[in-house]
Formats: structure tokens, C-alpha cells, sequence
């Protein structure tokens, strides 16, 4: 998602003694003619070309301030696109957009309505977006078809309408967008707005992809790899996966430290491993919390590298605290044993819970033993019982004699109620209630 070791319990009432632990599985024209005649000014004063450094957004805005509308439309559209400006940036560049929209022009109308969407520089304004957004769309401007596509197939500011949603990504993608054309390939991959279709799929993957969207080169390699809707080939699949993560795209860099991974163990390859631990790495630094948890490993073990607990910690809390249930139950286990940690039951039990809330049946069993050893809270059998048949109904049959044990210290009353609540609370359970 590696046998399991165990942990002695100090209550002598139980047969079942042990916990489980965790184990480790364009630059524009006029941009050139702006850096020719500021090199230009260096050279004839003699003044530092360093000083002269400045960023490609002060450049545009030099060129706005001296009358270029083309600047100008194109420096505001930054600004509202961006999080981080000032409220005097958004107010001038929205100034700028509402003077240009005045003639007709598409892209500062849509900008302009992007001010409203996302309420930058104008207070949100889900109608007056949408009317602005409409209206480019109408003069042919493929980024507002995307975007209206984009508000349907959400449901944000208009009702979801998943049809006119792929309607609009259509006809942004018949133009060339890259974006929609791969949410259009989605909609026919999913059946979603369209009659489910992989021919058309894979269609507008490989339009997609000829444009080198990472997304598009992720879903190419899988159906390469999986024989939907293209020829099976795990060759073809590799080079897609390869140009989706040198792209940049976490999954496909985490996908190919899988690959390395899988090669090394089978063939002893230290390359491999080296390979496996630099794409993992690659998709950790994005917050990709699998690759997070595999880094841990490679550092817990010495796999290519020295091993270094304090690194393999650092990397499983960066993992556990993305949402990586494996993390969070060896988290748990760490704190549990005081490997890597200090011992600590209370923050064992916040990491096992964290766990268990994803279905992670191992750590659903070492709660059900911390409620009967009183570690990091209160004895409770009542409590023991719930998670022992929650693990068992995720297919932990080690859980069953844990179970029978409890069965002795609760009435059958008390279980029947549990395993009621368990089968209406987690629906996703494979299992039967005990």
C-alpha cells in the first residue's frame, strides 16, 4: 500500500500478547528588445549589469507604464492570477483590464472575470464572473471556454452540468488547450458528460501529451501499461512515465521509483536502488506522501544508503502528516517502542487512530491491545473489542483470537451493539462484522 514483529503486553489475561510493528514494505519580441537595450544602457554608462537585474513582471510592468496595451493586459492578467499581490497591484491592474474590456478585448475580459471568481481586487462575485467568463467565451477565448467548463464541472457558481462542462472543454481543446484537452480525454476515459469511450480517450491523451502536459503523459503510460484502449506494452509505458516525471509530475516520479525499486530487489542492482531512492526523492520534495514514506525506509534500512534513523524520522512525520496511513502506523509504532522516538503512548495512540480512521487494520489492532494494556489511555474492553473486529473486518484474521479473548470480558450484548456499529460506521469494510 515484511513479516510483522511484535510487542510483548503486560496483561496477563490475554493469550494474545503481541503488537504489531510497523515494517517496511516565449519570450515575446518586445521582451528581447527591452533586455538588448538595457544591456545597451550597462555597457555605454558603465554602471553594474547586476544592478540592472530585474524580473521578467517589472519588466512587463516597464513596458505598460511606457503605453504598450499589450504589456499592460498581459501584466495585469498576472497580478489577478496571482495570490500574493497588494491590494494597490490588484486595483491597478483590474483598472487596466476594465479600461481594455471597454474595446472588446477577450483576454482582459476574461482576466477581468478572474478578478471576480477568485476575488482579487474586486470583492467575489460568482454572477458578475460568470457574465465576464460568457462573454470572452462568446469572442472565442479558449482560456474562458476552459473555464466555464471547468465552473460546470464543478458546480462551483453554477449548478454542476457535467455535459455542458465537456462541451465548453471541447471547445477550448479543439483550439489547442492542453489543460482541456486533457480533461476532455477524462470525461471520456470516466464516462463522465460523454458516453465512456477509450478510443476517444486515449485521442485526446495523445493530443494532450504531444504537448508535453505531464497528466496526459502519466494517463498514456498507464493505459500502455495496463492494455486499456492501446497495445500492452511495458516499454512504451516506461518512456511516458519518464517524460511525465522529468516533466515534473510527483505520481509519475513516485510511479518511477516503484519501477527502480521493484528492479532492484530482483536483481540485486544498487543502481537501481539509487536509481529508485532519487525518483522517490524527486516526488517526496513535492509533499508526495507515499514517495515521503519510501525515503523513510531507504533511511531506516540502508538501502543505498547509510542508514540514518533521524533522517528515516524526519521523512515518516512529513509523510504520517500528509496523510500516508503506512507512515502514520509506523509513526505510531515509533512512538509506541521509543524506536526513533521517545517512548510516548498518548502520541502512539494519536498515530494508530490517524491510521485507522483509513482502514490500516494492523494499527486498528495494536489499539485494540493499548485498550487492554491501559497504554496511553484508559483500560477499556469495551473499546479493545471495537477495534479488534474493525481489523478483523479488514481481513486481519490475526485479530480473531484477540477477539475470542475479549469475548470472555464483555457480554454478548455489548459485542452484538459494537459489531453494529461497526458495519453501519465503515460501509468500505470488506469483511463481515464478528
Amino acid at each position: 500500500m515484511n513479516q510483522p514483529e511484535f510487542k510483548a503486553t503486560n496483561n496477563p489475561v490475554f493469550s494474545v500478547t503481541c503488537k504489531i510493528k510497523a515494517a517496511p514494505t516565449l519570450l515575446l519580441p518586445w521582451l528581447c528588445s527591452l533586455a538588448l537595450m538595457l544591456a545597451c544602457l550597462a555597457g555605454c554608462t558603465g554602471l553594474d549589469r547586476n544592478k540592472l537585474a530585474i524580473t521578467p513582471l517589472e519588466n512587463l510592468k516597464y513596458q505598460a507604464d511606457s503605453g504598450n496595451n499589450q504589456a499592460k493586459a498581459i501584466w495585469a492578467s498576472r497580478i489577478i492570477e496571482t495570490n500574493t499581490a497588494t491590494p494597490q497591484a490588484y486595483s491597478e491592474a483590474f483598472s487596466i483590464l476594465a479600461s481594455l474590456g471597454t474595446s472588446n478585448d477577450s483576454d482582459a475580459i476574461y482576466a477581468m472575470s478572474m478578478a471576480y471568481l477568485f476575488g482579487h481586487g474586486r470583492e467575489k462575485n460568482c454572477a458578475k464572473a460568470m457574465e465576464l467568463l460568457v462573454k470572452s467565451a462568446e469572442a472565442g477565448n479558449q482560456l474562458a471556454e476552459y473555464r466555464l467548463g471547468q465552473r460546470y464541472d464543478l458546480g462551483d457558481c453554477v449548478a454542476q452540468d457535467l455535459p455542458l462542462a465537456v462541451d465548453y472543454y471541447e471547445l477550448a481543446a479543439e483550439k489547442g488547450l492542453a489543460v482541456a484537452q486533457y480533461n476532455l480525454a477524462v470525461a471520456y476515459s470516466r464516462g463522465e458528460g460523454r458516453e465512456q469511450n477509450d478510443e476517444m480517450a486515449v485521442y485526446w491523451y495523445e493530443k494532450a501529451a504531444a504537448q508535453h502536459y505531464p497528466a496526459a503523459l502519466y494517463n498514456i503510460a498507464t493505459r500502455y501499461a495496463t492494455g486499456r484502449g492501446l497495445p500492452q506494452n511495458q516499454g512504451e509505458a516506461f518512456k511516458y512515465y519518464l517524460l511525465a516525471g522529468k516533466a515534473g509530475l510527483a505520481q509519475a516520479q513516485f510511479t518511477l521509483g516503484t519501477i527502480y525499486l521493484a528492479n532492484s530487489r530482483a536483481q540485486e542492482s544498487p543502481q537501481d536502488y539509487n536509481q529508485a531512492l532519487n525518483w522517490f526523492m524527486r516526488a517526496a520534495n513535492q509533499g508526495h506522501a507515499r514517495a515521503q514514506y519510501r525515503v523513510s525506509q531507504f533511511y531506516q534500512y540502508g538501502w543505498s544508503v547509510e542508514k540514518d534513523l533521524v533522517q528515516a524520522t524526519a521523512w515518516l512525520e512529513k509523510s504520517a502528516g500528509n496523510g500516508e496511513k503506512d507512515a502514520q502506523f509506523a509513526l505510531g509504532a515509533a512512538y509506541d517502542r521509543g524506536a526513533g522516538k521517545p517512548k510516548n503512548h498518548k502520541q502512539a495512540i494519536y498515530w494508530y487512530e490517524q491510521a485507522a480512521k483509513q482502514g490500516h487494520a494492523p494499527a486498528m489492532y495494536n489499539l485494540a491491545l493499548s485498550y487492554i494494556n491501559g497504554e496511553g489511555v484508559k483500560p477499556d474492553y469495551k473499546q479493545a473489542f471495537y477495534w479488534a473486529a474493525s481489523a478483523r473486518a479488514q481481513g486481519l484474521a490475526q485479530a480473531d483470537t484477540l477477539i475470542k479473548a475479549l469475548r470472555r470480558v464483555i457480554s454478548p450484548q455489548q459485542a452484538e451493539r459494537i459489531n453494529k456499529q461497526i458495519a453501519g460506521c465503515n460501509k468500505s469494510l470488506t469483511g463481515q462484522a464478528i
